[in-house]
């Protein structure tokens, strides 16, 4: 959410809108020239693949070789890989196909919000361009309030069960999405109500804590959460 608020303030300065796409170009040179060097490879095939070819130029041993290595890519076996293999998975399984479209619902209203935010607050209520980004700071506060609810239910209740059992049931990361599906529609109806020009601008402003939260929290947190340590 940093980007409209950003591109709020350069559009009314004498830079002028242009410099939003500057920017985010150099930003993504820059970042990208930098994950190109130090952000090392971790594709487990392919690491394999590395590690035979230098254990045969090391050894002489030509026919060290990977798994991967077996499989030679074509067009054939990327269409199956990227392409066919997605669309099966997707229209077979029903949980995935109701949570993608779920997802989608959701990634909708965030750019719609993009949208519905200029015209609240720039609009209605007359705010210039830099001010008038200010209310997305809090989406961002909600988005982090809603990752430290995810991080505090990892913590304490899925890595203590992770400890004693081993394992956890796929259905045991749902909660903070049912909180998140809860806050959501709740935020967005408070966006709403709040909306008359006529009424303070806190309460509307306030309404973007409940929304990204419910952003963030619609997806439960990965397997992996509670070996994360913070």
């Amino acid at each position: 959410m940093a980007g409209p608020i950003i591109g709020g303030f350069i559009t009314q300065s004498h830079l002028g809108w242009r410099w939003t796409a500057y920017i985010t170009g150099i930003m993504a040179l820059l970042f990208g020239g930098i994950s190109f060097v130090l952000v090392p490879e971790t594709f487990a095939p392919r690491l394999l693949t590395q590690r035979a070819r230098k254990t045969r130029f090391a050894t002489g041993d030509w026919a060290m070789h990977a798994k991967a290595e077996e499989s030679p890519i074509d067009i054939r076996s990327l269409i199956s890989r990227y392409l066919s293999r997605p669309l099966a998975m997707l229209f077979l399984e029903p949980i995935l196909f109701l949570m993608t479209i779920y997802m989608a619902f959701v990634y909708g209203i965030i750019y719609l919000l993009f949208e519905a935010y200029p015209v609240s607050f720039q609009e209605e209520r007359a705010w210039n361009a830099g001010v008038g980004s200010l209310p997305f700071i809090a989406i961002t506060g909600g988005v982090f309030c809603g990752a430290g609810l995810i991080v505090w239910y990892s913590k304490a209740y899925m890595a203590p069960k992770m400890q004693r059992i081993g394992r956890l049931q796929p259905e045991e990361r749902l909660p903070p999405m049912m909180v998140g599906g809860a806050l959501l529609p709740a935020g967005m109806f408070w966006f709403a109500w709040t909306s008359n020009p006529s009424i303070l601008w806190v309460p509307q402003v306030l309404s973007g804590v409940f929304i990204g939260a419910g952003v963030l929290m619609y997806v439960p947190p990965p397997p992996k959460v509670p070996f994360l340590v913070f």
